[in-house]
């Protein structure tokens, strides 16, 4: 049977200012019924981050950073910490905020369950968390993969081909709603960023959102350009009446939030706007283009795993990684995602099914951020309960799938 790990990261302290209230998790201590967390969750062995941060000579791992050369002289004592004896290695990290685990996780995953010539990094986030520094942070770990150490510490050629995709980090607008109702998927080949980003449609629409300064003011509409587009109460009035626009909520009397049905070419006019032609021009051609945007249900796993960017799947070694923020109702400390679990859920095993076809080698997968206390959610519940419960089914869908993959003895 498979092995379930969790580390606990509540026991060291954050060491960013910014951060010393970090909420403590619902899962600390018992469930409410007073089933035992690591019962309820159904974890097979927890390991305290103390332990961890003891071996790789660094505490500053909770929300914090780690040195990218931590495993020189430090792999086998780690391995030996994390006894995996199948794969894929399966690790629950119970912060979000400590997602710089999972570049850990992946190393050594790799190191022993990987053999393919490529690597292939795949984290379902609301945030790509890649940013090119000399640490690893919890928002910019993607990058560490890309650092010379890693390539010379575990004999990872320059001639093998590492990609760090992420899929899911949504562009939105105010809290809890979507900007433009957009998802990204960003293929990461080295440290200057994306190299491929695609976009999709995360539940079918496509988003306007308008705001002003007061009533007496014009409506601004945010988008691609640094210049926003103004427009008068009748302009906006003559887009809802044609059906090009159709009103979704407002998040106070002067911002609104709109669904986009159709063009606006034709009814909006530059002199409507403070556009010339060409600009105007510019912001009609975006929006034609998101509203012929694939709808992330509709993507098959092929639209997600592009082998003439990763390489042939067949030769990789993956590691999957799965940030709950994506989520609504996730209760972690960055509030409700875009898309609702099923959504990622039905993603994940789309492409975890494509990846056992073309007969890649799974080394490992991850899940990170479980509930906390007094996160930010859209969605009311007045049973906490209720979010670690959708936590469980996060956790219990995984194993299913791995049992799905099947796992490999060593």
């Amino acid at each position: 049977m498979q092995l379930t790990v969790s580390i606990d990261m509540s026991t060291l302290q954050p060491v960013r200012p910014d951060q010393v209230n970090v909420p403590i998790e619902l899962e600390t201590g018992s469930y409410s019924d007073g089933t035992a967390i690591g019962k309820f969750y159904q974890i097979d062995k927890t390991i305290d981050a103390l332990t961890i941060a003891s071996i790789i000579g660094s505490r500053n791992i909770k929300q914090g950073e780690i040195n990218a050369s931590f495993f020189r002289n430090n792999l086998d004592a780690l391995q030996k910490l994390f006894p995996f004896k199948q794969q894929p290695f399966f690790t629950v990290v119970d912060f979000n905020l400590s997602h710089q685990m999972s570049y850990l996780l992946a190393v050594l995953a790799f190191n022993k369950f990987g053999s393919r010539r490529n690597k292939l990094i795949i984290n379902f986030d609301s945030h790509d968390d890649f940013r090119n520094i000399s640490k690893v942070s919890f928002d910019g770990w993607g990058s560490a993969f890309f650092n010379e150490c890693l390539q010379k510490e575990l004999s990872f050629s320059k001639q093998n081909r590492i990609t760090y995709m992420t899929l899911g980090n949504a562009q939105r607008v105010w809290k809890h709603l979507p900007a433009v109702g957009i998802a990204l998927q960003q293929y990461f080949k080295g440290v200057n960023g994306p190299q491929e980003i695609r976009r999709y449609k995360a539940d079918g629409n496509v988003y306007l959102t308008v705001k002003r300064k007061d009533e007496h003011s014009p409506w601004e509409i945010r988008w691609s350009s640094p210049l926003p587009l103004m427009l008068s109460d009748k302009a906006l009035d003559a887009l809802i009446e044609c059906g090009c626009i159709e009103h979704v909520t407002d998040h106070n009397k002067n911002y609104r939030l709109f669904r986009i049905l159709m063009s606006m070419e034709g009814v909006l006019n530059p002199d409507d706007t403070d556009f010339d032609q060409e600009t105007f021009d510019h912001f009609n051609e975006e929006v034609e283009a998101l509203l012929t945007l694939k709808t992330w249900d509709d993507c098959s796993a092929m639209d997600f795993l592009d082998e003439t960017i990763i390489g042939n799947l067949y030769d990789t070694d993956v590691y999957i990684s799965i940030d709950r923020d994506i989520m609504k109702r996730s209760c972690t400390y960055w509030g409700d995602g875009l898309f609702d679990p099923c959504q990622i859920r039905s993603t994940v095993e789309k492409v975890m099914k494509y990846l056992k076809t073309k007969k890649t080698n799974l080394a490992g997968i991850d899940i990170v951020g479980l509930p906390e206390k007094n996160c930010t959610t859209a969605y009311s519940s007045h049973n906490t309960d209720d979010y670690l419960c959708q936590a469980r089914k996060d956790i219990e869908f995984v194993k299913k799938m791995i049992e799905l993959y099947g796992s490999t003895q060593v």
